[in-house]
């Protein structure tokens, strides 16, 4: 299960690509699909008695896929020029290694609660956690999409006063 967290993160690094080049439908056609289709075969393997290791070789390889689909978009979207700037690596982890702490931390909660599960439930209870959780996903690749988009505009509203900013906020609140 542990492996799932590389082609997890590399699979961010394709979407933040596709939010740069604003074409965040991408992901949720490379993502949701594979999701529904993970939960589908992941309560398949449950009725079936496969344990925990199945399921998390499910859960990498739906990973892997899904860095697959968003690969195959990418290379149709931009032009790779593969090099390597040490200089530049190092001093962009050494200027954003605040950020790297707390991205450090959210995968580390993301995936504590389902440790805890695990260890103080049964595979039931973790198989169910997962499947809601992977069900919640379209919703929260959505909501942090709407969030990305708006906060330019919020940041600009800060310099028009209050007003703009209470009715942006407003805005923001109706979408959700």
């Amino acid at each position: 299960m542990g492996l799932t967290i590389i082609p997890f993160a590399l699979s961010n690094i394709t979407e933040a690509i596709f939010q740069a080049q604003e074409k965040m439908h991408l992901i949720a056609i490379s993502t949701v699909p594979v999701y529904i289709l993970r939960i589908i075969v992941m309560i398949w393997a449950m009725q079936l008695k496969y344990g925990i290791e199945y399921l998390g070789a499910i859960l990498f390889f739906s990973e892997t896929l899904i860095l697959v689909i968003e690969w195959i978009f990418i290379i149709r979207l931009v032009k790779i020029e593969w090099q390597i700037d040490g200089n530049f690596v190092f001093n962009t982890i050494k200027s954003a290694r605040t950020f790297f702490a707390i991205e450090g931390m959210a995968v580390i909660t993301g995936r504590i609660q389902i440790l805890i599960l695990s260890l103080l439930g049964n595979e039931f209870l973790v198989g169910l956690f997962g499947g809601i959780a992977q069900l919640l996903q379209p919703f929260s690749i959505i909501a942090n999409s709407i969030t990305l988009a708006m906060f330019p505009r919020f940041s600009k509203a800060r310099e028009e006063g209050q007003d703009k900013q209470r009715q942006i906020t407003e805005n923001i609140i109706e979408i959700y």
